[in-house]
């Protein structure tokens, strides 16, 4: 009997080793990427929509590729991080909505990896690494692109829907301390990796600035980009408008065309004429 179950042991070890060393390889075979890539894109819909990436690539006169994907959470930040390259420009965005969202409905499809033990280290439960399990199957994927698109419409209506409002920024969050973790886990080994990290909030409806404003989490909130400023980005701070006698916004949390080529345009600017990290923020003429 002891035999048997050491036995059993052993086959199930050599197996399990086995599975993990193909799906090693498959992925890394999906997601090899040229040397010469030297710019990073990470982000949810606010800068997959948000920033049109060629114009940034042309006025760096370098090659980059973006891991933006609509929904993406901390579990593909974290991701992300291990694949950049030492001393690359990198490009991610501090989204609320990143942060504050319910952990099931986050898109982490960026393949299985060693970070999920990271995840259940920082709270994520059974049914959360479960939910990230299945969503990623048993084949890796590709889980960057050259680029991505804008939106090109704009609303007619940029009110934040009842949902949102008694939604998740209406009370304090239970995912929000875990996410902040694991998001400064994330920027602080790109801060190891020795990269220029510059870190985008994009702007939001008024309406949506109110909801931000009054939500519990709100205090938090900035103390944490406070920290994140201070600690990994020189203290290095810039406020801009997105400023246009044109509509903007797409809706209350996304840019349209419009808004995405005035940020672009800002960020490649700053890119051009500036050294170091930063935070850039920007803001409508409405927002507070």
């Amino acid at each position: 009997m002891r035999k048997f179950l050491l036995k059993t042991a052993l086959y199930l070890i050599l197996t399990s080793a086995a599975c993990v060393a193909i799906y090693s390889y498959l992925e890394n075979e999906k997601n090899t990427y040229p040397e010469d890539y030297q710019v990073f894109m990470y982000g949810d819909s606010q800068m997959y929509q948000g920033i049109r990436f060629t114009p940034i690539l042309d006025t760096l006169g370098k090659k980059g590729i973006t891991f933006a994907k609509h929904g993406a959470g901390v579990y593909g930040f974290l991701r992300f991080s291990d694949f950049v390259d030492d001393s690359s420009t990198v490009l991610v965005t501090f989204s609320l909505p990143m942060l504050m969202r319910p952990k099931s409905i986050d898109n982490d499809r960026y393949n299985l990896s060693r970070d999920l033990i990271t995840l259940a280290f920082k709270g994520y439960s059974k049914n959360d690494l479960s939910t990230i399990y299945h969503k990623n199957g048993s084949r890796p994927d590709r889980i960057w692109k050259e680029t991505h698109g804008t939106y090109f419409g704009r609303a007619e209506n940029i009110r934040v829907p009842q949902s949102v409002k008694s939604g998740a920024f209406s009370k304090p969050s239970p995912y929000l301390d875990a996410k902040m973790e694991l998001f400064e886990l994330a920027v602080n080994r790109l801060r190891k990796k020795g990269c220029r990290i510059i870190m985008i909030q994009f702007p939001h409806s008024a309406d949506m600035d109110q909801v931000v404003h009054d939500s519990p989490d709100f205090k938090k909130l900035e103390n944490f980009k406070a920290r994140l400023t201070g600690e990994y980005l020189q203290d290095h701070k810039e406020i801009y408008q997105v400023d246009s006698e044109e509509q903007t916004l797409y809706d209350f949390t996304h840019l349209n065309k419009t808004g995405s080529l005035q940020v672009t345009w800002k960020v490649a600017d700053f890119l051009k004429e500036q050294k170091g990290s930063a935070f850039l923020q920007f803001k409508t003429t409405e927002q507070k």
